[in-house]
């Protein structure tokens, strides 16, 4: 068992020998107790299942704009 540690950012770098034998890139975090977490390797299910689950909000005054005014307001050229 190797000692690891935990960034400012809260990333925790799995050492090598660890990496090269994990099959999956990646993986569902679970909290057991405050003194364990599991990874385990997502199947694609689970990562359809949580692209799925993102909702995406915008500013309900933009959802449908005129792309030749855009293109005059920002400099764009036709390509």
């Amino acid at each position: 068992m190797r000692l690891v540690e935990m960034d400012e950012r809260g990333r925790i770098t799995l050492p090598e020998e660890i990496r090269r034998r994990l099959r999956g890139r990646v993986f569902k975090v679970e909290l057991v107790d405050p003194n364990t977490v599991v990874l385990r390797i997502a199947d694609r299910g689970d990562v359809i299942k949580e692209i799925e689950g993102i909702k995406l909000a915008g500013d309900p005054r933009r959802k449908s704009g005129d792309a030749s005014e855009a293109k005059h307001r920002y400099g764009g050229v036709k390509a």
